[in-house]
């Protein structure tokens, strides 16, 4: 997981947009300048976000703990696609992204193939 951002942090991140080219070293030594009252709301922004990473982890714990993987069961479609990456990649062309060829590949796979992936997709849930 992500590092929680700091008050500081996301004081600076609101004032990039309209202070561009100003150095992280002026924008610390503004902050620091700063009133009490003038940095309380990133202080509480930065809690917010604190106790929300808190509550993820927490569920991600229990989830573990129960015995079920945070990671999705692979669908059929997903199954096929790791297994012909490479013969797709080699029909992508400069029209066509990856995404693409591999949905108009999947559409052609024989419906008894589909059902060899329906199957190894069930065995793994």
């Amino acid at each position: 997981m992500s590092k929680t951002p700091t008050a500081f942090a996301l004081w600076r991140q609101s004032q990039a947009a309209t202070r561009k080219g100003v150095s992280d070293a002026a924008l610390e030594a503004e902050w620091a300048k700063l009133a009490p009252a003038s940095y309380k709301p990133w202080l509480a922004a930065a809690m917010s976000c604190l106790s929300f990473c808190q509550a993820v982890q927490v569920k991600g714990s229990a989830v573990a703990a129960e015995g079920r993987g945070a990671v999705a069961t692979p669908t059929p479609y997903a199954l096929w696609l790791e297994a012909n990456r490479e013969k797709i990649e080699a029909e992508v062309t400069q029209e066509e992204v990856f995404g693409q060829v591999a949905g108009r590949m999947w559409k052609q796979v024989d419906p008894a193939e589909k059902q060899k992936w329906v199957q190894e997709a069930r065995d793994l849930a």
